[in-house]
């Protein structure tokens, strides 16, 4: 098993509890049991008090987020790739405007227009916002315009939201911060 890259924190789920004496952990969904052994005591323990640094620590925090007993805190900028960000849409400009508002400047934006019926709304809402623009003739669903998105760039990540959600203010940040885990390949908000 591959511990917990150092530098990260984790953050009990709210599921886990502890019985006899801290040496069974119960907790995640499906519900799962981790029996400790007096040195796995420890590591809970330092887990408990905040530190993750020695490697049996490491180890049984690595096991309590593959167990959904706890999930992963990374820490801030430590990771540094390029990312574009895909936004399927198909008929929502004034919902589109505002997501685009919301994801600000500084990251690439391609929006797949997937059929719609008012395509210059759309195109007059991506050249405000300086996204770029793909148009599909034919509505083809949110996961084909996700995929025909994904043939626009080369980066090393590919971020997808959908045309009505409003993103948080350092919400690439936080997801791209979990890339610094080499068992990571995709991320998702909670």
């Amino acid at each position: 098993m591959i511990p917990l890259p150092r530098g990260f924190d984790i953050v009990f789920d709210r599921s886990l509890r502890s019985y006899s004496e801290r040496r069974l952990l119960v907790g995640g969904s499906p519900r799962r049991a981790i029996r400790l052994t007096e040195a796995g005591q420890q590591a809970f323990a330092a887990l408990r008090d905040g530190g993750s640094e020695s490697e049996s620590a490491r180890l049984l925090a690595r096991r309590m987020i593959d167990a959904g007993m706890a999930h992963p805190r990374p820490p801030r900028g430590r990771v540094t790739l390029n990312v574009m960000v895909v936004v399927p849409v198909r008929d929502r400009a004034p919902m589109l405007d505002r997501c685009l508002e919301a994801l600000g400047p500084g990251v690439p934006v391609v929006v797949v227009d997937d059929g719609s019926r008012d395509a210059r709304a759309t195109a007059a809402v991506c050249s405000r916002h300086s996204a770029a623009l793909l148009r599909l003739e034919q509505g083809k669903g949110a996961a084909a315009a996700r995929n025909a998105g994904l043939d626009v760039g080369a980066t090393d990540l590919v971020a997808f939201v959908d045309s009505d959600c409003i993103a948080a203010r350092d919400w690439l940040a936080g997801l791209v911060d979990h890339f610094a885990d080499p068992l990571v390949a995709a991320v998702a908000p909670r």
